[in-house]
């Protein structure tokens, strides 16, 4: 049952996005989830139990020599995170011919990571499926980002307890439909023909000898002896005088 939501999730998205491309395919795939979880109950996992609410603010309840034991962790976290969100910026900014400053990138995770760790959040990174998500959503700009954080501040206080019971089957569907469009199978296509020797495409037709492949070979022409050449001028050209013993 979990792998037919799945697929009927996912073919809802994928064409509702081929005919009708102005639907939010995904807003309507969830939509219909969580009506076939409340009215047919189906034997499906759900997103269960959603705390609601804002979080507390407060600093972190940690000592010093806790300090020691959480850098190597937190240092290889932020490698981490800041590598699959600058992965993310450059994949979409190449699409839009637009340039990445890894250091404002940086900086812009530094500050956003401020949030969380006064309010006893988790790891804020940019997220490849997350952007894929706002990407096929439609978002171009930062107030995409500004929507969606009214909106979940929104969703922590008042529906929480709608999206308990979205099917996780659903939940992925949405996200295979986002990232899906970021293969780029023409490109995988020429990279194995590119390194696979018993593919056509990759076979190079055999050099002639002797010459080189940059350069195409050019014949020989062969002088004609000197006597031949003599003898078909001799008619046109004098004898040379021969000096005489008196001169030097």
């Amino acid at each position: 049952m979990t792998v037919l939501v799945g697929f009927a999730s996912l073919a809802v998205i994928v064409v509702l996005r081929r005919s009708m491309p102005g639907v939010p395919g995904s807003l309507v795939a969830v939509a219909l989830g969580i009506a076939a979880v409340e009215l047919l109950e189906p034997d499906v996992a759900i997103v269960g139990q959603i705390d609601g609410g804002l979080p507390t603010l407060g600093l972190p309840d940690i000592g010093l020599h806790d300090a020691g034991a959480l850098a190597a962790g937190g240092i290889g976290v932020m490698l981490v995170a800041f590598a699959e969100g600058l992965g993310a910026a450059k994949n979409y900014a190449a699409r839009e011919h637009e340039e990445i400053d890894a250091n404002r990138e940086l900086l812009g995770l530094g500050g956003a990571n401020l949030a969380p760790a006064l309010s006893s959040g988790i790891v804020v990174n940019g997220s490849l499926s997350k952007t894929a998500a706002n990407a096929s959503a439609g978002g171009r700009t930062q107030l995409a980002g500004l929507i969606v954080a009214a909106l979940t501040i929104v969703t922590l206080l008042a529906l929480t307890g709608l999206f308990e019971d979205l099917p996780e089957a659903t939940l992925a569907a949405v996200v295979i439909a986002a990232v899906v469009e970021l293969v780029d199978v023409p490109a995988l296509v020429a990279l194995y023909a590119r390194r696979d020797p018993t593919s056509p495409s990759s076979a190079r037709p055999p050099e002639p000898t002797g010459t080189t492949a940059t350069s195409p070979a050019t014949p020989t022409r062969r002088r004609p002896p000197a006597s031949s050449c003599c003898a078909s001028r001799a008619g046109s050209i004098s004898p040379m005088p021969t000096p005489s013993a008196g001169r030097s």
